[in-house]
């Protein structure tokens, strides 16, 4: 009995990281801002396989993608969840010591953002250092530096839905 409200206590808190991002915003809002984060962690694939022609192993760029889109969307917190959801996902096919740590530093994220009350830049900033400690399966090499996606493609998909 304890431990199932201990589950369900965690569950709830869990899911309570993507509530953070949309209070007091309309359906359409939300719509949009979901609409962003799907574009930003989209052209991240698109970068990558430019820029990291050799980077084969779909595990590594679905996790840069993922932490990309939880950095640079107008709501991080559910981008943060997506991203543990996703590598919790991985987890449980590939024994990976890589994918074991960046998913307990995504979780551990999730749990202190929610105590202490992160801001959407608090989050950003701890999202940013683990995207670059992180080193990839296939090769043990960081992942590609955010600038120029951030000054280059971040501000077009914004544009693009403004209205």
């Amino acid at each position: 009995m304890l431990a199932k409200a201990y589950s369900d206590g965690s569950k709830k808190k869990f899911t309570d990281i993507s509530n953070k991002d949309f209070v007091n915003l309309s359906l359409e809002q939300i719509k949009t801002n979901l609409m962003i984060q799907t574009a930003i962690h989209e052209a991240k694939h698109k970068v990558d396989e430019y820029e990291l022609p050799d980077q084969r192993l779909n595990l590594d760029r679905e996790t840069s993608a993922y932490l990309t889109a939880a950095i640079f969307s107008p709501c991080p917190f559910n981008g943060l969840h997506s991203a543990i959801e996703q590598i919790r996902g991985f987890r449980q096919n590939v024994n990976a010591q890589n994918l074991n740590n960046i998913f307990h530093k995504l979780n551990n994220l999730a749990r202190i953002s929610l105590a202490k009350d992160y801001t959407h830049e608090q989050l950003r900033t701890e999202l940013r250092t683990i995207y670059a400690d992180y080193r990839t399966i296939s090769g043990n090499t960081p992942f590609v530096d955010l600038t120029n996606f951030e000054n280059y493609v971040v501000p077009a998909i914004y544009q693009a839905f403004e209205k």
